[in-house]
């Protein structure tokens, strides 16, 4: 699978650039072929690491690279709002650090063929917001690094001259909106170095902040701090140089590490500190209560106004950070609670996020074309989609004779044009007035995007008239029957069936399959049951199940769900589907099943995404092509022909 991840780059020293350094890497192990992606920098391509990045990019630059077929998704590891355009196959790995999702994230929601969270609770507000299949990955740490070190413990205090100091850390970027609440943090700190002269206080982060002013060293030296805080080198983070060893080696020195956040997408450095048996001081909420479960969590008491994502989020008090400060430092359990923050966080280690994780969400992307939600929003459908009732498509599949008129228009000698044909079930009386015929198969499906098609078109139709006086003589009388109603009083409204109407308007195809066609057979998905009724014609034990209540008979058409069958394994000798799996939201789930129930033959037609049909129907889930097809029922069969239309004829593959 090429993959395109779209985020910070895999060398930088920040939380994002870590996930892709050591998501892509794995990734890469797995055999896919992936290349980095960043907004920023404009120095072409570099490779580092063995990981391909692209530098300067833009979404429309990566939409271009997947239409040239360069790579299959893109996946996102951005803020929504930072991203400007919708990419296209997009996975959109998502953060947000406000209290519930903001607006500037909330839009984009439904536009990713899968959303996945960083944390649980995140994964709890996207399902909440109506997003059921949203997925959940955490980011994590590397384990051979990020561990207890008592030598280096030591070496750090030294280094700093604060041998006999009780440190108080501090890990994070200083953004201009003070994120990380260091502005509060700070004046917390002089209240608490007024009670114990023997705290200090070190900022692994950058003076400068992201705007570029020095407004947090301001308030330092306003407050009287200047001796008591010191910074890490900011030169040796903007160069690069800042390791993964760098960083446990600042965590070790810390006997509490403070980060007073106003919400985090999920907080590397809680987790990192941890690690280190550092205990942890942090926001009781957004990611604080999932990370840092057994750590002195303080709860905010009041909210501040974010103005840019326009949302609530928590916002700590110097006094509840003094007092958290104060339990920390008096706490002769401190150790123990060091201790079992670095038990609670082994679960993020890298190589278990990607096994647990990873691993399964990948799986599913190769096969991906559905949308977060589990079933596809047929109202929305509904309201917009007219490729279904085109005016003049419905004799190309409607049985059903209708009446008509043949008139030709001005300039077209010869040349006979069913009136009626071009709009039914909608059709005018003598006055132009427009009617709906009850009878037409069409009638339940009118949309109102239709209604006001029929309408235009008939405006400009009785504008001619050959037409006019064609209806005058012809015009049904029983118009005024309960068989026809006028349009302006039909007020269709959505309802379940309209998804079996959407899904009836097109004929399926079924080579002849005779010859495989033996013993016991089950039809999954069998609809009005026509292709069961033709095998017990012709003398065979069929039947079929359907999840459509209106088709169920009892007899040659039962109740079931391709998903999960009720049978045993090996009840049939054959099973068999016709254009079925392509609607499925987990087709492997059904093709595992047709196998299991089958003692032999599985026989699967379906529409693959090449197929001009494919994109008529909006009811299409799953975008593979006939290859991944072949390559999905391989692992549960052995192929032994192909037919068209599109049709997988394979064996049950004995187990020894």
């Amino acid at each position: 699978m090429k993959l395109l991840w779209y985020s910070v780059a895999p060398w930088a020293p920040t939380g994002y650039g870590v996930v892709t350094k050591e998501i892509v890497h794995r990734m890469q192990k797995e055999g896919h072929e992936v290349t980095v992606a960043t907004k920023h920098f404009h120095c072409g391509e570099v490779e580092w690491e063995g990981i391909k990045t692209i530098t300067g990019m833009d979404v429309g630059i990566l939409n271009r690279m997947v239409d040239r077929g360069e790579a299959d998704y893109i996946i996102t590891l951005l803020d929504n709002h930072a991203i400007a355009g919708i990419p296209k196959n997009w996975i959109s790995y998502t953060p947000f650090d406000t209290n519930k999702i903001p607006s500037s994230i909330k839009r984009d929601l439904a536009k990713p063929l899968m959303l996945i969270a960083l944390t649980e609770w995140g994964q709890e507000q996207m399902i909440e917001l109506g997003y059921p299949g949203a997925r959940y990955a955490p980011h994590g740490f590397n384990p051979e690094v990020f561990c207890p070190n008592d030598a280096k413990r030591q070496e750090g205090k030294k280094a700093l001259g604060w041998e006999d100091k009780f440190i108080i850390g501090a890990v994070g970027v200083n953004y201009g909106d003070d994120r990380k609440n260091f502005v509060n943090l700070f004046r917390a700190f002089k209240r608490f170095h007024d009670r114990h002269p023997e705290a200090r206080l070190y900022m692994s982060s950058n003076t400068t902040d992201t705007d570029g002013t020095d407004y947090l060293p301001r308030a330092m030296e306003d407050l009287g701090l200047k001796d008591l805080v010191k910074w890490s080198d900011p030169d040796q983070y903007l160069l690069g140089r800042v390791s993964e060893g760098m960083m446990a080696n600042r965590y070790r020195m810390m006997d509490v590490m403070c980060l007073p956040t106003k919400g985090e997408g999920f907080g590397i450095p809680l987790i990192e500190a941890q690690a280190c048996g550092v205990p942890v001081i942090t926001t009781g909420a957004s990611t604080g209560p999932e990370l840092c479960p057994s750590q002195y969590l303080v709860y905010p008491n009041d909210d501040e106004w974010e103005w840019f994502n326009k949302e609530w989020r928590p916002c700590l008090s110097p006094t509840s950070i003094d007092n958290a400060l104060e339990k920390a430092y008096n706490d002769k359990q401190r150790a123990l609670v060091g201790d079992h923050g670095r038990k609670d966080v082994q679960r993020y280690q890298w190589d278990t996020v990607f096994d647990t994780y990873w691993k399964p969400i990948l799986k599913e992307i190769e096969g991906l074309k559905v949308k977060v939600q589990r079933y596809p929003d047929y109202k929305k459908l509904y309201e917009s989609f007219t490729g279904r009732i085109a005016m003049g498509d419905c004799k190309k599949w409607c049985k059903d004779g209708c009446p008509g008129v043949s008139v030709s228009l001005p300039g077209e000698s010869n040349i006979e044009r069913n009136i009626i044909f071009r709009s039914y079930p909608v059709a005018p009386v003598s006055d132009s007035t427009l009617y709906v015929h009850k009878k037409c198969p069409m009638y339940n499906w009118i949309s109102q995007r239709f209604k006001k098609e029929v309408t235009e078109a008939w405006e400009y139709l009785w504008g001619f008239p050959v037409i006019r006086d064609a209806f005058k003589e012809s015009a049904p009388d029983g118009m005024t029957t309960p068989e026809w109603i006028p349009l302006d009083c039909l007020d269709q409204e959505f309802d379940e069936g309209y998804k079996w109407a959407m899904q009836s308007h097109y004929r399926t195809s079924f080579p002849d399959c005779q010859d495989y066609l033996k013993g016991s057979i089950l039809e999954v998905g069998c609809g009005t049951g026509v292709r069961v009724r033709q095998l017990r014609k012709m003398g065979k034990d069929a039947v079929g199940i359907e999840t459509n209540h209106v088709h169920v008979n009892n007899d040659s058409v039962l109740p079931g769900n391709a998903m999960c069958l009720v049978y045993k394994d090996n009840s049939f000798n054959t099973v068999f589907s016709v254009d079925v799996l392509e609607h499925l939201s987990e087709p492997l789930r059904a093709i595992s099943e047709a196998f299991r129930v089958s003692s032999d033959i599985v026989i699967l037609s379906v529409t693959p995404v090449e197929d001009p049909c494919f994109m008529e129907d909006p009811t299409h889930c799953v975008e593979w092509d006939r290859e991944r097809w072949k390559r999905e029922v391989a692992e549960f069969g052995d192929i032994l022909d192909i037919r068209e239309p599109f049709t997988i004829i394979a064996r049950k593959r004995k187990v020894e």
